[in-house]
């Protein structure tokens, strides 16, 4: 007879915490089989970490005790447990699925920054990633300007995910976004779209009024 498996989610973890370094933090529980298919990290619209994750447990003790962590910190994150169930599973790991998938299927070690001043330099994106080992930096363009845009690539996939804990820091006075990107985004950019340049008034069309028309506006006037 099938039973329903103990499953918990967990919302607030860092959004570079490891599978690893959950199961240390659940340390007082069994996980219900191998830490692939136990821990299941969810992923949001713009195919980031979204500081959510499911945990499925071996057991009703194992569950109880990971409940039991609720409201407790991980790093410097205050993560909330909740019940939960196949289901919500299921439905999270469909849209982390197809999130992940859109924004370039397997991690790659690049994040897109947007909000960047334009007197930006690679030597300011660095020193913003200090700490971590940037292998190059590409500015996006338009029409030879800069748009505040640009896709920084890391030595390691770790690395590109803790940029992401960058997120809303400053350069300068511009708060900075960050998201997951990969290599094909940085390395066939897209054109950026631009207004529609406005047509000749010479070009324009033009009205032929009927007689009828023309009487009635001359005694408006």
């Amino acid at each position: 007879m099938w039973e329903p498996r103990w499953i918990l989610r967990c919302r607030g973890i860092p959004f570079k915490a490891t599978k690893a370094q959950l199961e240390a933090w659940f340390n007082n529980s069994l996980l219900w089989g191998p830490l692939e298919e136990s821990i299941h990290i969810t992923y949001n619209d713009e195919g980031r970490p979204s500081g959510e994750c499911f945990v499925i447990f071996a057991d009703e003790d194992s569950y109880w005790n990971a409940l039991r962590k609720n409201h407790e910190y991980m790093e410097s994150r205050y993560v909330e447990i909740y019940e939960s169930d196949e289901n919500d599973l299921a439905r999270a790991l469909k849209k982390g699925a197809i999130n992940k998938r859109a924004y370039g299927g397997k991690d790659s070690p690049v994040v897109k920054m947007r909000g960047l001043p334009f007197s930006v330099t690679e030597d300011d994106v660095k020193e913003f990633f200090t700490g971590l080992s940037v292998t190059s930096i590409k500015f996006r363009e338009n029409e030879g300007r800069m748009t505040g845009e640009a896709y920084v690539q890391f030595s390691r996939q770790e690395e590109a995910t803790a940029a992401l804990e960058k997120h809303m820091q400053a350069i300068g006075k511009r708060y900075i976004e960050i998201f997951k990107a990969n290599f094909k985004e940085m390395q066939h950019q897209q054109p950026l779209d631009t207004q529609k340049p406005k047509k000749d008034p010479s070009s324009w069309p033009t009205m032929k009024l009927s007689p009828q028309c023309l009487t009635r506006w001359d005694k408006r006037t």
